[in-house]
């Protein structure tokens, strides 16, 4: 068993899945496995991977399955995953060359800690600046609810803890945002917080990142069920009524009548409330992203 598995979902990113192979050949430790979880993708990816496998520098797992999304293909790699943690490495971006060893001294200082189920780490872009901000209260094992986050992160996670969850796979919907099973862990365990910098990327314009939007409203149920879900979490009362307020505009544009989106609530006061507004973002984003 390896201490970390670095898992990679892709889908037609072999021009850009050279960068994370490099970062990981430079790691300064080696204590890892990489699973590459192939979408679907008809580009070179199969024939670059398995040249990489091949060569036989890095200890390589590559899974093809069909195109289904990026939360289906983390579903499989989670599963298949022989470690004692896990880093999600997007195709499009790569690991400082310390990173596999700060992960691991990181989490030996809490391996006792049962309590503890996720290790976030800072991001920051090819520049070098940080992605977001610092965490104002670092290295305190917390509620996930009340460390302040801004801009992406690196989330590292006990394997042993990710397999007890999966993001949930809706008919019709290829897009799932990763925020569902963050909030679905942080329900259970606690989160720590470190100011070291340990993932580089890039935002493409053909990423999931640069398109969340778009991608929601054309897989609503899933961006539904996401806020309904943090509704009932101990977030502050203004992210309540933001998610209050997309949970209803995401079931329009599911085609959900306005008596269904109320009855499904979690807030269902609220939801009757609001859908005033519910609509009117339905209508704005309507005519921006159709």
């Amino acid at each position: 068993m390896k201490s970390v598995t670095v898992l990679t979902p892709t889908y037609n990113r072999a021009y850009k899945l050279i960068n994370c192979y490099d970062s990981l050949l430079n790691q300064t430790c080696s204590d890892f496995e990489w699973i590459i979880v192939d979408d679907g993708s008809t580009d070179n990816t199969e024939e670059l991977v398995s040249k990489w496998i091949d060569d036989n520098r890095l200890d390589i797992h590559y899974i093809k399955k069909e195109n289904g999304g990026k939360h289906t293909a983390l579903n499989i790699g989670f599963k298949l995953a022989d470690s004692k943690y896990l880093i999600i490495l997007d195709s499009d971006d790569k690991l400082t060359e310390n990173a596999i060893e700060i992960i691991i001294s990181t989490w030996k200082k809490h391996q006792y800690n049962n309590s503890l189920g996720v290790i976030v780490f800072l991001r920051g872009y090819t520049t070098g600046e940080i992605v977001g901000s610092k965490f104002v209260c670092p290295n305190i094992a917390m509620s996930r609810f009340k460390q302040k986050q801004v801009g992406d992160k690196a989330e590292t996670i006990r394997t042993d803890v990710i397999n007890r969850y999966r993001f949930p796979v809706i008919r019709g919907e290829r897009f799932l945002a990763e925020g569902i099973m963050w909030n679905r862990i942080a329900k259970d365990y606690q989160y720590l917080y470190s100011n070291e910098t340990i993932y580089e990327c890039e935002y493409l314009e053909d990423g999931l990142s640069r398109s969340v939007k778009r991608l929601s409203i054309t897989n609503p149920r899933g961006a539904m069920l996401l806020n309904n879900e943090k509704m009932v979490l101990p977030y502050s009362s203004v992210t309540i009524l933001k998610s209050v307020v997309l949970y209803g505009t995401y079931g329009l544009f599911a085609g959900e009548s306005t008596i269904s989106i109320i009855k499904g609530s979690n807030r269902k006061i609220l939801s009757a409330f609001e859908l005033p507004l519910s609509w009117l973002l339905y209508k704005c984003w309507g005519r921006m992203y159709a």
